[in-house]
């Protein structure tokens, strides 16, 4: 049984839209599924109900605990014993110290985020927050980021591409700003379940995030494929990377912690509410 936990603190940055697709994915298949819902918006179990008992099946969990962090208690007494794979759709607002002791090392990590400024200064910190505080960060864990809604003309893919590579993370993939995910997400299906000719370059992007998710760590070495651009980018096990903790963006005026190292920001992102530099 493996567990992919999709987590940002940031609202919005497409953590339901990841996880139902990747639950959708392995069901495809023909993988025993189990959906975890920590969201008290409860999305993803709102996309299971609608899912058509005709496609492979999913088995969702109301999760969320309003007086409870997510992960936390014997979640594995909630799981049905066949299970092959967990999908956990963590909410907006949690914090790395929540995750103390709760990501095991089998894990993987997805982190979805979306080209703005806004949502770059508060992955940063979240990231790292995760590993300095929710000392997530093992060679034997996995963690990948997924560009959500991205348009590559746009500034704001540019600036979302500069940041990170600033970061010792692989980025898995960058899943383009389509109407073909409204069209799934209404019919409870995923990307993956749709004919091919509909999406095919999305149809593929779920192809290349499952099959690396699904290599085993232990057995992956670098490895090259093209992006859209044509270029060649590696995508690097977590065992070859140094740790690297990203820059943060600090508040005004607020004092650096003595027993941390002192933070650079990358100079592509303001420190300000005024927006970003070039």
């Amino acid at each position: 049984m493996r567990r992919v936990i999709v987590l940002n603190t940031k609202g919005g940055c497409g953590k339901t839209t990841v996880a139902t697709n990747l639950a959708a994915c392995y069901a495809a298949r023909g993988l025993r599924t189990t959906l975890f819902d920590y969201d008290p918006q409860c999305s993803s179990l709102s996309w299971l109900k609608i899912r058509s008992r005709e496609l492979p099946p999913i088995h969702g969990v109301a999760a969320h605990e309003p007086s409870g962090a997510p992960l936390s208690g014997a979640w594995q007494m909630r799981v049905p014993r066949d299970t092959q794979r967990i999908v956990v759709d963590t909410p907006a607002g949690l914090r790395a110290s929540d995750l103390v002791g709760r990501v095991q090392p089998s894990d993987s990590i997805l982190i979805p985020i979306q080209p703005s400024a806004i949502d770059i200064r508060a992955t940063a910190d979240f990231i790292r927050d995760l590993l300095l505080v929710g000392k997530v960060r093992q060679p034997q864990r996995r963690i990948g980021i997924i560009g959500n809604r991205t348009r590559r003309q746009r500034n704001s893919f540019d600036l979302l591409q500069r940041f990170l590579a600033s970061l010792n993370i692989p980025v898995v993939e960058y899943l383009n700003d389509a109407q073909i995910y409204v069209d799934a997400a209404e019919e409870g299906r995923g990307v993956c379940e749709l004919p091919h000719e509909l999406a095919p370059r999305e149809v593929d992007k779920w192809r290349a995030i499952m099959n690396w998710l699904d290599e085993g760590m232990e057995d992956r070495t670098p490895v090259a494929r093209p992006t859209t651009h044509g270029e060649i980018r590696p995508i690097v096990p977590m065992s070859h990377m140094p740790v690297h903790v990203p820059k943060p963006v600090l508040a005004a005026g607020e004092p650096l912690r003595a027993t941390q190292p002192e933070p650079r920001i990358p100079a592509f992102v303001s420190k300000d509410a005024g927006g970003t530099r070039h």
